[in-house]
């Protein structure tokens, strides 16, 4: 596969938040993710010491999982309107917000199904076969 899609990394945001995300300090985290609040086991695990915890950034994104194991590591937010920024930030990286080539060109590298709408407001849909 190419570069990573918008969707992708959009689902990589989702789990390591809305799913998986912990809130508070590095130090004394609390949970506030539906995957971890589900399961009494990985509620327990995810606080002990052997879940790496990092700060929640743009680069969670590119952090890929492993749904059938517990996560090895997991983000931290200080609060939600950090997360919020955050999630404005990756926003504004979005091809729907540049437009332009950029958009075509993500396209193009993610080998996915995707559309693009021309300024006439024509819009297409496929996949590069590239």
């Amino acid at each position: 596969m190419g570069t990573p899609s918008e969707m992708s990394l959009i689902r990589n945001l989702h789990w390591w938040t809305v799913e998986y995300g912990l809130i508070g300090s590095i130090e004394n985290p609390k949970i506030y993710g539906a995957g971890l609040l589900s399961s009494i086991g990985e509620s327990a695990w995810c606080i002990t010491d052997k879940v790496k915890k990092l700060p929640y950034t743009i680069n969670a994104t590119y952090q890929d999982f492993d749904i059938t194991k517990p996560q090895p590591q997991l983000f931290v937010t200080p609060n939600f309107a950090h997360l919020s920024l955050i999630l404005e930030e990756f926003a504004n990286t979005m091809s729907v917000r540049k437009g332009g080539l950029l958009g075509v060109k993500k396209l193009i590298e993610s080998e996915a199904l995707g559309s693009i709408e021309l300024s006439t407001g024509l819009q297409i849909s496929g996949v590069s076969l590239m």
